[in-house]
């Protein structure tokens, strides 16, 4: 297993898409499963996570430049 780490101050928001298990993982409970322990899994439940919807807006402006 592989994962990813990034690092923000907890008050900044979180796109949705970053919530889902990794790519290819499939759903977090067939990430979890064979885990011994619970204890960590959806650690980030426990925290009041401002979650939102991906913006995209980035990525459009610099496809058009580059393009």
């Amino acid at each position: 297993m592989s994962f990813d780490a990034r690092y923000q101050p907890a008050t900044q928001p979180v796109a949705e898409t970053n919530m889902r298990a990794y790519s290819g993982c499939g759903a977090w409970e067939e990430v979890y499963t064979g885990w011994a322990s619970d204890d960590q899994q959806y650690y980030w439940r426990a925290f009041d996570v401002n979650v939102v919807p991906l913006d995209t807006r980035y990525h459009e402006r610099r496809d058009r430049m580059a393009f």
